[in-house]
């Protein structure tokens, strides 16, 4: 999965992206801002914005993750926290204005269900180009993919 990463990082990069939004989920977003801090090291143009729904987002996480979470923070060229509180849909909310902020989503795409799934169709009803590491076996979708089909995770902005 770190290849196809970076392949979509310098991809991406090639044809002019330059600020990457990530909205500092555990997981896969975690493994993303990772490679897109560890580009940045060649390319000092490049930035990092993470998009956190609300304060608390990490307040249940393991120390160790809520560790990782700060080192990104820490790393990142900028943060943003959209509400003051949690409260129900604030990360479907964070989702929405990372599609909104952006012209290309890079997404790992499992299960059509979820906040990924969500975002994904957020999207493609904004008519940006999706790329996509997976997607569930059997299941297809039609997307808009340039003749390079490198990818992760997170939305991002030109």
């Amino acid at each position: 999965m770190n290849l196809a990463l970076s392949r979509a990082i310098a991809s991406a990069y090639d044809h002019g992206y330059r600020i990457f939004l990530c909205g500092g989920a555990l997981g896969f977003d975690t493994l993303a801002a990772r490679q897109v801090l560890s580009f940045r090291q060649d390319h000092p143009d490049l930035r990092l914005e993470i998009i956190i729904p609300c304060p608390t987002q990490s307040a249940r996480w393991s120390l160790a993750d809520q560790a990782a979470y700060q080192e990104i923070l820490n790393d990142a060229n900028h943060f943003q926290v959209l509400s003051p509180f949690y409260y129900e849909g604030c990360m479907l909310s964070r989702n929405r204005f990372m599609v909104s902020h952006s012209s290309l989503c890079i997404c790992y795409l499992v299960q059509m269900s979820g906040g990924t799934w969500s975002t994904v169709r957020e999207a493609l009803a904004q008519d940006l180009t999706i790329l996509k590491l997976a997607m569930p076996d059997g299941d297809t979708l039609e997307l808009k993919e340039p003749p390079w089909s490198c990818t992760f995770t997170f939305p991002f902005a030109k």
